[in-house]
């Protein structure tokens, strides 16, 4: 029987596979372990197609506007392993629209502080919950015949100073919590490709990784699939090259063929683990049909199914949280008053590398008008235009900027280029420069004038990728001088009208998208406090849009746990005109409303709801729709009663997970502490009561009933204790169950 099974894989894909390999120069090989931009390098001698990449997990990200789903942390909240399923077949379908193989996604780190940039992306603070959606999400890619790449591989819970930060984190803390969502997409999902994250690992990198990357990975686990770098994740070449790594991305820098071929040559190198890396990446083109032929794009670019599972996600995954019956609103309520950042335009998700530019946009304002249209009015107040209104408003010196350009991020040395541009906000790609300017690893010093049109307090608006200064007259006044994602930040500053400003900014780049923005706005362009009381005064219900968006949440940088000061002021108004607010909370996880709990009617939580979700949003304020939404993340009452309060923001590269196996609900659980809302909870608009408990050695049954007078769906949930574990629950199973009223 050995011998049979021998045979007939020798006969199989493999024979054909070992065929290419020995046909293969050595510089052919070395071409393929470095990517071509967004994939894997084809090779016309052999009749090679190589593969295509998107950007996920959100969306086809790279080509004309598309799909724009909701966030990981919504798509979690639906507890719904069928729906990721769908998610994934969905995606699949706008992918192969556009004859993208494979997709980078799902992301599956876990929750572990609030302020991490791109909990947005990922599915919740509970590995059980995020593993088996993610499984879901990628069987229904790959049953559809596009591939999927898990990321980020691994111990990636935090943004800011990605490429320089260690977590610190135990062997039986890692296996239990952070891997368990990659072990399972291998073992269950067998996916296709695995991405590494940024950071290091208890001191190494996790590119070069080999205990990762190998010992775990491939030999526990049995991964067969490829390896990747994130775009500029690798640090060397031996280290990376010997770890098991498969493919540098975006290109061949560390594994250019000057350096590895000298290398392979002199036998530093082995040869036969540059076959190892060849042949992962041709098995997968193998396996899905790839090998010799990149897929012809075909269907609809924008599929109305996939509208149709995005909006679905949005309406399952939106929680309710708090209601003192004011939701669904009355019909009674004859004017509603929207205020809020997030109520118009559209918000959709986070920002960065996930971010799709929907096909279909709606935002909550055009949603709340189109659910009540003919039963209410519905109001709405500009109170605070966006902060990035600054960089269009700002009237520039006509004379224009001065700009000198370093080929190296320390300003050092003579420029390599010197010109000048119209304004101060500037994305580098559209700035016109000449053809060889630094287009990465660069820096640049802007220098000119700005007269204050008026005198005033100022927000100094400012958004930049990577590091920003600014002086005005020689001082210093923006100090972000640091790898970051551009996110839109300010600082005050009093400035006298007429007077002309001495304006001198530098900016550095390390790699990818180039901002460097700044901009000035008046306070008193930022809202018209009389039209604010009028509308209130004749509003029955004020509903407020409140959380972050995608200039101020994303990859690359951390967050504040706090909202924005502008959303705080507004709030304490609307409170103190005696309205009690519903808020609509737009976020990748917890923040601070802890002190306005008390005054408000009613708190929902979105997540980010994608390209037409706001649609889900207002049929739960109207009751169209009941809720059914489950919190997959735990919203502290206090930040200091959150281990986060010890160990985080970083200090020396270094960042313990302190709090080991107790991420999540497991620490207050097992602190005693009573968060404001606790992982697991949603409302509904009908009551659900359980019976019939029934415990078993291998299972657990009861009974669900509807006890309400509305069909709605509701999430069981069993979590399991260990007698001799520091944990006094872990999640262990759940189903999402919807009932009519009265049933069981």
């Amino acid at each position: 029987m050995l011998t049979l099974v021998l045979a007939a894989t020798l006969q199989g894909p493999d024979r054909e596979i070992e065929s290419i390999i020995r046909k293969m120069t050595q510089a052919e090989k070395v071409t393929m372990i470095g990517g071509s931009g967004f994939g894997i390098n084809a090779n016309k001698r052999l009749g090679i197609a190589g593969i295509e990449y998107a950007d996920g997990p959100l969306g086809v990200r790279n080509f004309v506007p598309s799909t724009s789903y909701p966030a990981g942390i919504t798509l979690a909240q639906t507890w719904n392993t069928k729906l990721a399923h769908e998610f994934g077949v969905s995606m699949a379908r706008d992918a192969k629209a556009r004859g993208v193989q494979i997709m980078l996604g799902p992301g599956v780190n876990l929750q572990r502080i609030p302020q991490n940039g791109r909990n947005f992306e990922y599915l919740g603070e509970d590995p059980k919950l995020c593993a088996d959606l993610a499984v879901s999400q990628i069987k229904g890619l790959q049953e559809n015949g596009v591939g999927a790449c898990i990321k980020h591989f691994a111990a990636n819970e935090h943004e800011n100073d990605r490429h320089m930060d260690s977590s610190e984190v135990d062997e039986r803390t890692l296996r239990e919590l952070y891997f368990r969502p990659f072990e399972e997409a291998v073992k269950q999902a067998n996916v296709a490709s695995v991405m590494c994250s940024y950071n290091k690992l208890n001191g190494t990198y996790t590119s070069a990784h080999k205990w990762l990357l190998t010992d775990v990975l491939r030999k526990d686990w049995g991964f067969k699939g490829f390896l990747m770098t994130d775009w500029g994740a690798a640090h060397e070449t031996i280290g990376m090259f010997n770890s098991g790594m498969d493919i540098e991305m975006p290109g061949a820098y560390y594994w250019k063929p000057e350096n590895v071929n000298p290398l392979l040559d002199s036998g530093t190198l082995d040869k036969s683990e540059l076959d190892r890396k060849v042949r992962a990446m041709l098995s997968v083109m193998k396996r899905f049909g790839w090998l010799h032929r990149r897929p012809k794009a075909k269907g609809p670019l924008n599929s109305d199914l996939s509208l149709q599972t995005s909006l679905t996600v949005a309406r399952e995954g939106t929680v309710l949280l708090k209601n003192d019956g004011v939701l669904p609103i009355s019909t009674r309520a004859k004017n509603i008053l929207v205020l809020g950042d997030n109520a118009d335009p559209v918000v959709t998700n986070g920002g960065g590398s996930s971010f799709v530019t929907p096909a279909r946009s709606t935002s909550l304002l055009q949603a709340m008008r189109a659910e009540f249209k003919g039963k209410a009015t519905v109001n709405y107040v500009d109170t605070s235009r966006r902060l990035k209104t600054a960089f269009s408003v700002t009237k520039w010196d006509p004379a224009g900027y001065a700009v000198e350009v370093f080929d190296n991020m320390e300003l050092k040395g003579e420029p390599v280029y010197k010109g000048r541009v119209k304004t101060l906000d500037n994305d580098w790609d559209q700035l016109g420069l000449a053809a060889d300017t630094p287009k990465d690893i660069f820096s640049a010093r802007f220098t000119g004038k700005f007269t204050a049109p008026t005198t005033d307090r100022y927000y100094l608006v400012h958004s930049s990728d990577d590091g920003l200064r600014v002086w005005l007259d020689g001082k210093l006044v923006v100090d972000d001088w640091k790898d970051q994602g551009a996110t839109v930040k300010s600082v005050e500053i009093d400035l006298e009208g007429g007077h002309t400003y001495d304006v001198k900014m530098e900016f550095y780049d390390k790699m990818g998208a180039a901002v460097a923005r700044i901009g000035f706005l008046p306070f008193d362009l930022v809202a018209d406090h009389g039209e604010l009381d009028r509308a209130m005064e004749a509003a029955d219900v004020v509903v407020m849009a409140t959380g972050f968006d995608s200039t101020i949440e994303g990859e690359g940088y951390d967050r504040t746990y706090t909202l924005p000061a502008t959303q705080q002021a507004l709030f304490d108004r609307v409170v103190k005109a005696g309205k009690r607010p519903v808020i609509v909370h737009f976020g990748g996880g917890a923040a601070d409303y802890h002190r306005w709990l008390p005054s408000i009617s009613g708190f929902l939580f979105a997540g980010y709801p994608g390209g037409i979700g706001a649609q889900a949003i207002a049929e739960i304020i109207s009751g169209k729709l009941n809720p059914s939404g489950k919190l997959a993340c735990t919203f502290p009452a206090a930040y200091a009663d959150h281990y986060a309060g010890e160990n985080y923001p970083v200090k020396d590269n270094k960042l313990p997970y302190t709090e080991g196996l107790l991420m999540g609900y497991r620490w207050f659980d097992a602190k005693g502490l009573t968060p404001d809302f606790a992982f697991g909870e949603g409302i509904s608009y009908t009551k659900f009561g359980y019976s019939g408990l029934k415990v078993g050695r291998r299972s657990v049954s009861f009974r669900v009933t509807n006890q309400g007078k509305r069909s709605g769906s509701e999430v069981a949930q069993v979590y399991v204790s260990r007698p001799a574990g520091p944990d006094k629950r872990a999640l262990h199973g759940f189903a999402k169950v919807k009932l009519a009223p009265g049933q069981s």
